[in-house]
């Protein structure tokens, strides 16, 4: 879980190293796996244990990571069992979400169900999930229904998910209510000249911040729409005293994070390939708030963004991507202020170039 006076609720599941309770930033020392599980196989399905990836779906709310993009990767502790029966899939497993220090009151244990249908054309599931913190009294309830299609030259993904329950979220704080809705939308259109495809979604937002009510989700911050918006700290401000924890950068304005959150967004996208191996792409994303508090209602509108894309595959299992972007920021920063800021209307501008192996 990750709150903060500008950044929404997150309900993250990246397990780290234990930290120094005096700074945050400062891992203990200890020896770490990232992931390492067994599988068995058996005639009554199969049975696995250890600290593996979770993923469902687009990955709006469990995202495993493994994306071009990944950044953090969700993990737990898990037993799970699972099965096929013909064309319907189901698993049963528990998760250990958070077992800090000992002595630590942070333990978070998810029990969860998902059934789904498969074929080779149509994949359709539903998944549940309860997670509970003990010591804050914290039981939030999650169920995401996903949906995958191939019709001829047509692909469609969907994803809605809905949280709700109660319980403490800060430190020393009241018992908070929680109802949160996000759901996402991707076509992709290939033709034998050009693809074309429209990504479309939403993360409902609160419009009274003074109450003990949540309503704001946040989709998993692997899940990136943009390469500046909603996956960049905005805005980031030169640190007044640069040092190695904060890299000479301040996010201590930040009005948006790393994961989309309280939005309406929309991103139409065109690529093309150019010879065997080598694909341009170019999208424009649009996004607004979902829902603001009165006395900011001035402030609707994130900004529009615009992305071109290289990708490149000289030989299996070998990946190259370059992209530029440029983001225009709308008026939920322009219009910001403070006893100290007024407003935050410089384009920014963008670079990224990456390189995969995998097998």
């Amino acid at each position: 879980m990750v709150t903060g006076d500008q950044v929404p609720v997150e309900f993250t599941d990246s397990l780290e190293a234990p930290s120094s309770s005096t700074e945050a930033r400062s891992p203990l020392l200890d020896f770490t796996l990232s992931r390492a599980w067994a599988e068995i196989d058996t005639r009554y399905g199969q049975f696995a244990f250890g600290r593996m990836p979770l993923h469902w779906g687009a990955g709006i709310w469990q995202n495993d990571g493994l994306s071009w993009n990944g950044d953090y990767g969700d993990s737990a502790d898990r037993i799970r069992w699972n099965n096929q029966f013909d064309v319907v899939f189901v698993e049963l497993a528990v998760d250990a979400n958070v077992e800090g220090l000992i002595n630590a009151e942070d333990d978070t244990t998810s029990f969860n169900a998902s059934a789904a249908y498969k074929s080779e054309t149509l994949t359709f599931g539903v998944n549940g999930q309860l997670r509970r913190t003990p010591n804050r009294k914290l039981n939030l309830g999650t169920v995401d229904a996903a949906f995958d299609a191939e019709i001829g030259p047509l692909d469609l993904t969907a994803e809605v998910t809905g949280q709700f329950g109660n319980g403490v979220l800060e430190e020393g704080g009241a018992s908070n209510s929680i109802l949160a809705v996000g759901a996402v939308l991707d076509a992709g259109l290939t033709t034998r000249v050009i693809n074309v495809g429209l990504e479309a979604g939403l993360a409902t937002g609160d419009g009274d911040d003074t109450d003990d009510r949540i309503r704001t989700f946040s989709f998993d911050r692997d899940y990136n729409v943009g390469l500046i918006l909603f996956e960049q700290p905005m805005p980031t401000l030169a640190a007044a005293v640069a040092n190695e924890n904060n890299g000479g950068r301040s996010t201590e304005v930040a009005l948006s994070g790393s994961s989309l959150s309280n939005a309406l967004f929309i991103r139409p996208r065109i690529s093309r390939t150019i010879i065997e191996g080598l694909d341009v792409e170019a999208s424009v994303l649009a996004a607004r708030v979902a829902k603001m508090p009165e006395r900011f209602q001035a402030r609707r509108s994130y900004g529009v963004e615009f992305n071109a894309k290289v990708q490149y595959r000289p030989f299996e299992h070998v990946e190259l991507a370059g992209t530029f972007g440029v983001m225009v920021p709308g008026s939920y920063y322009s219009e910001y202020s403070d006893d100290t800021y007024s407003g935050f209307n410089d384009t920014v501008f963008a670079g990224q170039i990456m390189g995969q192996v995998s097998f």
